[in-house]
């Protein structure tokens, strides 16, 4: 496998980091960044970028595959929405409407 690391400090957008990682017919990109516009603008850009390469490179690169590197804070708000959507289904299927505890069935 190669590997080629670039990084980037853009005064407006924080440190942002690029790892490209080759491997036969087969690119992976992925992106870091400190902040959260620069996260945002990533996010929002690799399909592109994805579409871009497999264009221009397509003699080269059968499969792209674009990545947001996930970082600690993205992970702790992932199990937090996962944990609140698990507590909304068990009421739902519990029959209560999670505001006081009471059943919201009809009697």
């Amino acid at each position: 496998m190669n590997r080629l690391t670039i990084r980037l400090e853009p005064a407006h957008l924080g440190r942002v980091t690029v790892e490209l990682r080759a491997e036969g017919n087969r690119l992976t990109v992925v992106f870091d960044a400190e902040s959260s516009v620069a996260r945002e603008a990533l996010r929002e850009g690799g399909k592109e970028l994805v579409d871009i390469l497999l264009d221009r490179g397509s003699r080269r690169w059968s499969q792209v595959e674009v990545k947001l590197a996930e970082r600690e804070s993205d992970q702790r708000q992932h199990e937090t929405d996962k944990r609140r959507e698990d507590t909304r289904q068990q009421r739902q299927r519990n029959g209560t409407d999670g505001r006081n505890g009471r059943s919201n069935r009809q009697r």
